[in-house]
């Protein structure tokens, strides 16, 4: 049987997204060393794997179940040709390979390696030691094939597996008459591997490595990095969070949790079937009801647990730039604005019961007034203080990338909540309307 267009389509978005990744790594990291063909290919494809795992998982938790092969081989065209699923699976793709990049640059594979290999009198490594050499030197010593002497500052050297060359600036040659140094008379020199007799080191980069400045960022000391840099910053974030002072955004959860646990009793009785049904059916039979709450409604146990975080993650930390009556009155007024406002969009392409609700535009407030305020307004900020600005920063990628994934001109079209919700934290944060102190 022959392929239809939708068929090659869809093979190809399987398979290219780890190719994307793979390239993506090599190119940020890069990787010199020659890499065999079939490494390459094996890697692409186990990371396709990975990055179409990931995304269906993340599809069927939002959209529902994937039943069949055909279910899942139209995806990319039911009901229209779904260009924003395409330009997600890229993104990831791209996110991947930029996790892979930072492990290769931040060495983790060579400390995995050091690490296995600790009890062994004889250490492998790929790159061989001239590179190893080469890597920590700032200022050398060159003594060439024709008995000279020749010293300066690092360039740029030769990676393993290939000729052994290295470029200095500010060279200097000795002379046997002056018994010193003197200059060599240009701004830098090429030794090639012929040239090349012995490289003493004189000096070492004092310059850190990315995983010594990630571990800086974190505020880890080299001991702490060098054992385990992921548990060190978990355990900080955790310390940070649990001493933020943060009792409205705790007691907003609690009150999601209250009402959350409502909705399942509720739904449990009524024989509904699904939190979301009813979530969303109480808007058209006790309105009265349904508006009032609808800031702290979700529709399940994801959408709920999506809250929880997004409080912890970019509430627990802001809560402090707040004077506490002020940040009381945002939450409130931000949760029923973003509302309205995420009505308003659906109203616009739709004639039907609408039905919106959950704690998300909130969040996005938050997130934005994190991009605004704190990298403007603070030095020293704390690690989940710089979380909550990432945060902040994926909030403005996801409302600019919002209008241009479709599906256009229909109810689902732009969330509206997300976006006003967004718009308003980070214009509080830029006029400095939450009377911080700090």
């Amino acid at each position: 049987m022959a392929l239809l267009p939708s068929d090659i389509i869809f093979y190809v978005v399987l398979i290219a997204p780890g190719f994307v990744a793979v390239m993506t790594a090599v190119s940020l990291a890069a990787i010199e060393n020659d890499i065999s063909q079939s490494v390459l290919l094996i890697w692409s494809l186990v990371s396709s794997v990975v990055i179409d795992s990931l995304f269906l998982e993340a599809y069927q938790s939002l959209e529902g179940p994937i039943e069949s092969f055909e279910a899942l081989r139209s995806l990319f065209f039911t009901p229209f040709f779904r260009a924003d699923l395409i330009l997600i699976i890229l993104g990831l793709s791209v996110v991947v390979g930029v996790v892979y990049a930072v492990g290769i640059l931040a060495d983790l594979p060579g400390r995995l390696r050091r690490s296995i290999q600790s009890t062994a009198h004889i250490k492998y490594n790929p790159r061989q030691p001239w590179e190893n050499f080469m890597k920590g030197a700032r200022s050398i010593r060159i003594k060439t094939s024709d008995d000279e002497l020749y010293t300066g500052d690092v360039v740029e050297w030769s990676r393993a597996g290939k000729p052994k060359e290295v470029r200095i600036e500010q060279p200097y040659r000795y002379s046997l008459e002056e018994e010193d140094y003197e200059w060599a008379g240009g701004e830098s020199m090429l030794f090639l591997e012929e040239d090349i007799d012995r490289v003493m080191l004189r000096e070492e980069d004092e310059q850190p490595s990315v995983f010594q400045r990630i571990t800086s960022i974190l505020g880890l000391s080299s001991e702490e990095s060098d054992e385990s840099v992921g548990i060190s910053a978990l355990k900080t974030c955790f310390q940070q969070y649990k001493e933020s002072d943060s009792t409205i955004t705790y007691l907003l959860m609690i009150l999601l949790a209250a009402v959350f646990l409502i909705e399942i009793v509720v739904t449990a009785f009524r024989g509904l079937g699904t939190v979301q049904i009813f979530a969303t059916g109480v808007f058209g039979v006790y309105p009265w009801i349904a508006w009032p709450l609808s800031p702290v409604l979700h529709k399940g146990i994801l959408h709920f647990a999506a809250s929880l975080v997004g409080l912890t993650v970019v509430g627990l930390p802001i809560e402090r730039h707040w004077t506490r009556k002020r940040y009381t009155v945002f939450l409130v007024l931000t949760g029923y604005a973003t509302i309205l406002a995420g009505a308003a969009v659906l109203g616009t392409f739709s004639d039907q019961q609408l039905a919106f609700y959950g704690t998300s535009g909130i969040i996005y407030a938050l997130a934005g007034y994190s991009l605004t305020h704190l990298p403007r307004k603070h030095d020293g900020l704390d690690l989940v203080e710089m979380f909550a600005i990432f945060i902040g920063f994926v909030a403005l990628v996801s409302v600019l990338v919002d209008p241009f994934t479709g599906p256009y001109f229909e109810p689902r079209w732009i969330n509206g909540g997300h976006t006003s919700g967004f718009l308003i934290g980070a214009a509080v944060g830029w006029f400095e309307l939450s009377g911080c102190d700090l």
